[in-house]
């Protein structure tokens, strides 16, 4: 069989070879092209050819626009990240298509069926390929917008939107009622993920693995609509932070055998070059290092974390440069103690000498910090990037703080605080390597009923309620 591919993607391109290989050792790729260009001047002087296959999205255009300059009579399977609407008009017009990743099972079922495919298409292929180009070239627009309201995605349908407006590196939308939304930074992960893997000459290929844990608001129907090259694994709506990380990392090493692994939260948002940047430090990197990124607090170049500190003799946590304007103390890669789950990429290889984060003991906060301090404890050095910069919404982190006596109490015990007296007892228990450690341990949840007594004691001669303010120290 003579295969061509068409595939501007070089890590992609290699992969499907290797699966077309894997599936007949006598398949002869006579050529594999990277544009609508290098397509329209080739394709017209070769002859013999069984089969295309070709990505939809090119460097220079879509793959469609071949078929405008050029007659093309082989049958062809498509790779796409297209929608389902898309995907129907495949199957309409009988054209195969294969969701990228390609997945080898698939491969070969469109193999198996590539002869009757050919039959069918014949001379009338030209036709339908002709229908197919009407169905993709109509003009569609955007039904809704995926918007964050709290810790929860939702929909913003476009109709009861009055318009958008950019705030720095953030994105809103306004509705007829005046009222604000922020647009969700997905997108905007995902396209700098691929802008990453055309500039590294093949030598990185990223997948994004995302853990619905029980949302109400069809994010699962979202991703699989619109990034169908989207790993979505469902949780059981009780997971927390780590379960749901514990869920995807269990999904990588069984389905997709990384080399790297990358924690990333949904209220994360990278530079433009994050993941160009990203590919280049990993090149450079030891075998034990894990790689850190610069957090932002939102829409600021103030640090929310350049890294976490933690002294095991007097107990106390911080993270480096909290709050401070971004200067040159922060333009050089730092050593640090361990680091939040944002933006944090380790060897698949931690997983094997060290475990899984340990969700039992540490559900949602101190997960974090309590893993990547056992991969120091293993030898792995945690390595902050200052070419690696996100930004995180911390306001949507943790529960709310008003000034009511149960949200004080809630503070003590509730899975979502970082002042939980009973996960912290545990924390320092594995942690601390001197008695006297425990002393900052009773002294953060005095001072936390402390200011919390101080500012309800003054909000009843003020006669109101506010928020209580938010610590100036955050925790892992």
């Amino acid at each position: 069989m003579r295969v061509i591919i068409i595939e501007d993607e070089l890590p992609a391109a290699n992969r499907l070879a290797k699966l077309l290989q894997n599936y007949n050792d006598e398949v002869d790729i006579v050529n594999r092209l990277d544009s609508v260009e290098a397509s329209v001047q080739y394709l017209p002087t070769i002859q013999n050819v069984d089969l295309i296959f070709m990505d939809i999205q090119l460097a220079d255009g879509i793959s469609f626009d071949i078929f405008e300059k050029v007659k093309i009579t082989t049958p062809v399977i498509f790779t796409t990240a297209f929608d389902q609407y898309t995907l129907k008009a495949f199957k309409v017009n009988s054209i195969d298509y294969l969701l990228k990743p390609i997945d080898e099972n698939e491969l070969g079922q469109s193999l198996k069926k590539y002869e009757q495919l050919h039959q069918k298409a014949g001379a009338n292929f030209s036709d339908k390929l002709e229908k197919l180009l009407r169905d993709i070239n109509a003009v569609k627009y955007k039904e809704r917008l995926l918007i964050k309201r709290g810790q929860q995605l939702s929909y913003l349908k476009t109709a009861n939107t009055a318009y958008c407006f950019a705030d720095g590196k953030l994105c809103y939308a306004v509705d007829f009622n005046a009222k604000k939304y922020l647009v969700e930074y997905f997108p905007t992960v995902v396209a700098s993920m691929r802008a990453s893997e055309r500039l590294n000459n093949g030598q990185f290929e990223f997948s994004a693995v995302v853990v619905d844990d029980g949302s109400t608001d069809q994010t699962s129907d979202y991703l699989k609509s619109n990034f169908p090259f989207v790993h979505v694994v469902m949780g059981t709506g009780s997971l927390w932070w780590s379960g749901s990380c514990n869920k995807g990392i269990e999904y990588c090493i069984s389905h997709l055998s990384p080399d790297f692994i990358m924690l990333w939260n949904i209220d994360t948002l990278p530079e433009e070059n994050y993941f160009t940047n990203l590919a280049e430090i990993i090149l450079q990197a030891e075998m034990h290092d894990i790689i850190g990124s610069k957090v932002y607090l939102k829409n600021s170049n103030r640090i929310f974390s350049y890294g976490g500190g933690w002294n095991s003799r007097n107990g106390k946590m911080w993270n480096y440069g909290f709050g401070e304007v971004d200067n040159e103390k922060y333009q050089q890669p730092a050593l640090a103690e361990w680091n939040g789950g944002m933006g944090t990429i380790f060897p698949t290889q931690l997983i094997h000498d060290i475990g899984y984060i340990d969700e039992k003991n540490f559900p949602q906060y101190f997960g974090d910090s309590d893993f990547f301090l056992r991969a120091g404890y293993k030898g792995y050095r945690m390595m902050i990037s200052p070419k690696l910069v996100i930004w995180n919404d911390e306001d949507n982190s943790g529960i709310s703080n008003n000034l009511k006596l149960k949200s004080f109490f809630m503070g003590l015990y509730s899975i979502k605080s970082t002042q939980n007296i009973f996960i912290k007892w545990k924390f320092y228990k594995r942690h601390l390597r001197s008695s006297t450690g425990w002393i900052s341990y009773f002294r953060s949840t005095i001072d936390y009923a402390y200011q919390f007594a101080k500012q309800y004691i003054k909000m009843l001669f003020s006669g109101g309620r506010k928020e209580l303010a938010k610590p100036g120290k955050v925790v892992g």
